[in-house]
């Protein structure tokens, strides 16, 4: 084939530029499922997997030459990611990715028929559960296990779609506290609800979960049967509190109060902790900290540490005017708090 001069000039231009094309082709497909962008890299270490539901699998992403990672799923009702743990919630096939920046890596996830979901939590595998909050579908698998649930609260009417089913249940303190808007799957990874508030007006809003008797205020108000915890009191080394947490704002702090009920005209002992990143009530330091990446984290306390002096609390049944579990919020007004899974139970 003939060629003038200009031909071959332009000739060689073309592949150059191809050959820069292709060269930056093959440097972001030839890594590992992954992405580059501004020299940065995501790769994970495996790029397709197969779980049954209710089962997990760790994913670990790797960033060069350095970054946080963002995990998501492209459809949680799928398949749910935390921190890589991926967990399959319903038959199906969805995509986990792992982002950095700009880059990203993915992984093709294969959900089929297993195990029930709740089988992967080693907080459902107790014995002897006390909740004040737990989903409609967690306690159908307690039940179906044939597992001790006694409610910390009027009628154990819990939470169904993110509203406490019972006025009972919970009080917020005069308008401290309103309705939040729960947002995405709960704790386990399903569309089942949770609790969720928000703060409005003043410095410091609260509310409690609690028992209320009768009065001449509130006659409508059932009377409840005593709650009887003293099992804790008995093997207190045997028993948890656990609770499900997820949070955004650096401001948030929460403090927890548990009390037992009104025993010959007063509380007998009470304890508390804060969860959050600022001090809580009457500046008490942060208990555990908060993750603020959006996604749930669950937290333990021995009860054990429910000891106050020499002496455990729960020691005796307790009924009527009882704040079984009282909450004290610092955060600005308009910020939302999501709880779940909170309860104390006996593990295995």
């Amino acid at each position: 084939m003939n060629m003038n001069m200009k031909s071959v000039k332009f000739f060689g231009m073309m592949m150059a530029v191809l050959a820069m094309i292709f060269t930056s082709c093959s440097k972001s497909d030839d890594n590992g499922g992954g992405s580059s962008s501004d020299d940065v890299t995501v790769t994970l270490d495996q790029t397709s997997i197969k779980i049954g539901v209710g089962d997990s699998q760790k994913l670990t992403a790797t960033v060069t030459p350095s970054g946080t990672v963002a995990w998501s799923s492209a459809d949680p009702a799928i398949a749910m990611v935390t921190n890589g743990i991926v967990i399959g919630v319903a038959e199906g096939s969805t995509v986990i990715t792992a982002k950095s920046g700009n880059a990203q890596a993915t992984c093709d996830v294969t959900v089929s028929k297993g195990s029930n979901i709740y089988d992967a939590f080693p907080c459902m595998q107790g014995s002897d559960y006390y909740p004040f909050v737990l989903s409609q579908g967690a306690r159908d698998y307690l039940n179906g296990k044939g597992v001790k649930i006694t409610w910390l609260g009027a009628n154990g009417a819990g939470v169904v779609g993110g509203l406490v089913q019972n006025s009972q249940n919970f009080w917020s303190w005069e308008t401290t506290l309103g309705g939040g808007t729960p947002v995405g799957p709960n704790f386990f990874g399903v569309s089942d609800g949770y609790f969720c508030m928000v703060r409005q007006g003043g410095s410091w809003g609260g509310g409690a979960f609690a028992i209320a008797a009768p009065s001449a205020d509130n006659p409508n108000l059932t009377t409840v049967d005593p709650i009887d915890m003293t099992a804790i009191y008995a093997h207190p080394e045997q028993y948890y509190f656990h609770i499900a947490l997820k949070q955004l704002d650096p401001q948030f702090a929460m403090t927890l109060g548990f009390h037992e009920g009104v025993q010959n005209g007063g509380y007998d002992r009470s304890v508390s902790w804060t969860f959050g990143n600022v001090p809580g009530d009457n500046g008490q330091l942060p208990y555990k900290s908060i993750l603020l990446d959006g996604d749930w984290h669950e937290y333990e306390i021995p009860c054990t540490e429910f000891v106050v002096g020499d002496q455990m609390m729960y020691k005796n049944p307790f009924y009527d005017d009882a704040g079984i579990m009282v909450i004290l919020l610092f955060p600005v007004d308009g910020v939302q708090f999501h709880i779940d899974a909170a309860f104390f139970y006996k593990k295995p």
